[in-house]
């Protein structure tokens, strides 16, 4: 039994099943985070923001009465991305942000901002948003690199994205929920889906022609993306 006094509990994660959900969704409403549908939910309330998933996908117990949210509307957004974007200028120096997460778990930083620095034009400057969990190797590797190479600027864990999200002409990212972060800032996402929780967010931009997806990230490459970049860049 629970001392906790909160009117609501919030849950975000996998191993949170309809067992656990039970046990704790008896003592207080349970709102589920979610976006696999992989197995059943009981939880009170289940939302799903990615565009296109398809809410009968979800299987609830026999008699449970939970509503699903999902979809644009439902997206979680931080206060700081609710805001409206600043107006774009023509004569906006073009950037193109990169971004993997807070760990960049598939290593993908660092190669795909040397591929952009080779691939793109002279006058296009390279962001790169780099989370507390990169390797120190990826961290000193990128460093060297910005202080060589005056179009690559390095963030390091940075409290509020909306500024460098908003000087971006485009964005290379993973095929997460920065994607729909990007959206709301009117940046159009190049994004590779690198777990299989990502395919659904995949699915999504492609069905709306809301951004790029190269491929899974086993069937490309660094190159794959910077090209898709310099293509885009070209068109716009």
């Amino acid at each position: 039994k629970s001392d906790h006094t909160a009117s609501w509990v919030l849950v975000d994660g996998y191993p949170f099943r309809a067992d656990w959900q039970r046990h704790v969704g008896a003592q207080t409403p349970l709102v589920a985070i979610d976006d696999l549908a992989s197995f059943q939910q009981v939880a009170d309330v289940v939302v799903n923001q990615n565009i296109g998933f398809e809410a009968t996908r979800y299987r609830f117990a026999t008699g449970h009465h939970g509503r699903i949210l999902v979809g644009a509307p439902f997206v979680l957004l931080r206060s700081e991305l609710r805001a409206a974007p600043a107006s774009r200028s023509t004569a906006q120096p073009r950037r193109v942000l990169v971004t993997f997460g807070g760990a960049d778990f598939g290593g993908w930083t660092q190669p795909v901002a040397e591929a952009l620095l080779q691939q793109l034009p002279r006058d296009v400057g390279v962001d790169v948003l780099l989370g507390p969990g990169a390797t120190a190797s990826t961290a000193a590797a990128l460093e060297a690199h910005a202080q060589a190479e005056t179009r690559l600027s390095l963030h390091r864990s940075l409290a509020a994205v909306a500024p460098w999200m908003d000087g971006a002409t485009l964005a290379v990212c993973a095929a997460g929920s920065t994607c729909w972060e990007l959206l709301a800032r009117g940046v159009v996402p190049i994004a590779v889906p690198l777990a299989d929780n990502q395919r659904a967010v995949s699915q999504g931009l492609v069905t709306h022609d809301a951004g790029v997806v190269v491929g899974w990230h086993a069937d490309i490459d660094a190159a794959a993306l910077a090209n898709a970049a310099a293509t885009m860049l070209g068109n716009l």
